[in-house]
């Protein structure tokens, strides 16, 4: 298709919605970082604890913007810290993009489904920092758009 001023024009309307959709996604995916790091930041301002030489363990639960909730498990044993990340009772085999990091850096982001029951679970380690370790979480149901969204300070 011609214009007057005999520029083309590409009508295909799949391309069209390609491009919104890309753009939707990459505002979601910005906004999870955002609310991310936000997050770390406001865990990093807690209670200085002493720090253990030997294996430690740290657990925290919440509740999401819909009707799921979220548990996120940190183990630091050596050099290493073991992150879980559970997601439980969403809706059933729904797609979540899922966000780790560790002091603000991120380590994880990938996209899970969830099971037939509406759970899904990440594992994932990262190398243990010096000092105070502010491990976040954060997951969207790229469908319904409902965030769940948690630290650990081990």
């Amino acid at each position: 298709m011609s214009r007057p001023d005999q520029s083309r024009v590409d009508s295909s309307p799949a391309r069209a919605d390609h491009g919104v959709m890309e753009r939707a996604r990459v505002r979601r995916i910005r906004h999870a970082v955002a609310v991310l790091s936000a997050v770390a930041v406001l865990a990093g301002l807690g209670p200085v604890t002493g720090a253990s030489a030997g294996p430690v363990t740290e657990r925290a639960t919440g509740s999401c913007t819909g009707n799921t909730s979220w548990k996120l498990v940190v183990h630091r044993s050596g050099g290493k810290l073991s992150v879980v990340y559970r997601i439980i009772g969403g809706p059933a085999r729904h797609r979540w993009t899922i966000f780790l990091d560790d002091n603000g850096v991120g380590f994880f982001a990938r996209s899970r489904t969830a099971n037939r029951k509406g759970n899904l679970r990440v594992t994932d380690s990262t190398s243990n920092l010096p000092g105070k370790d502010v491990v976040s979480a954060a997951a969207s149901d790229r469908s319904t758009g409902e965030s769940c969204i948690g630290s650990v300070t081990i």
